[in-house]
């Protein structure tokens, strides 16, 4: 999923009086019980709505499915389940009928990508053309790209049209580890799927 927001106020965009806001996650096809981590997209949106952003949300394909553990406790508690049954709430307003579609979105609109996530960013984000031609752009016009948990899955795909090699490249990556995916038995369900974790493929581009 992606949002995008305006700042207004702020002069922190190549565009002048506003900065924009990306944020985004993936669904899963082939794995009904995961989607996005609803939390990793939630906290965020609260967080870029309370500075002033104007927030829009899309995923690659303008549909979304949610994790099944993030719906849990304790993971899903307090005001976050409040916001998640309150089907008024904006963000739940925005996620369930207000979704966008990746490619529909005018990437110089956007100052700031974020990529929020669950185990589908793995699945899901290495082939996002679109939400990657966003992030790219993005970056080439010196704003913000930024992810959580697994969403560093996207960045190996981003690429910088000053090398013609990924933006990771030479640069310190924070995202979920090897060892999480082993705490959680998922690892051996990855290797299954021929999916590679973000650990390894933040590696392979040069990334640390």
């Amino acid at each position: 999923m992606a949002q995008k927001g305006k700042h207004h106020g702020k002069d922190s965009s190549a565009q002048g009086s506003h900065c924009d806001l990306e944020l985004q996650w993936a669904h899963l096809s082939c794995w009904p019980q995961d989607g996005l981590f609803l939390t990793e997209a939630l906290h965020p949106y609260e967080v870029f709505v309370a500075a002033g952003f104007e927030v829009d949300l899309a995923s690659e394909t303008g549909t979304f499915g949610l994790d099944f553990n993030s719906l849990q406790p304790p993971f899903l508690s307090g005001s976050s389940k409040a916001i998640y049954d309150n089907s008024d709430d904006p963000f739940m307003v925005k996620l369930n009928s207000q979704l966008k579609r990746a490619s529909d979105l005018k990437k110089e609109e956007y100052g700031v990508f974020f990529a929020s996530a669950g185990h589908a960013a793995l699945y899901d984000y290495p082939t996002a053309k679109s939400l990657q031609a966003i992030a790219a752009d993005v970056w080439d016009r010196g704003e913000i790209v930024g992810t959580v948990c697994h969403g560093p899955a996207i960045l190996p795909e981003i690429i910088d049209s000053k090398t013609g090699r990924s933006i990771v490249e030479g640069k310190t990556v924070t995202g979920f580890t090897i060892e999480g995916e082993l705490i959680f038995n998922i690892l051996d369900k990855l290797r299954q799927d021929n999916v590679v974790p973000v650990v390894e493929a933040v590696t392979v581009a040069g990334g640390y």
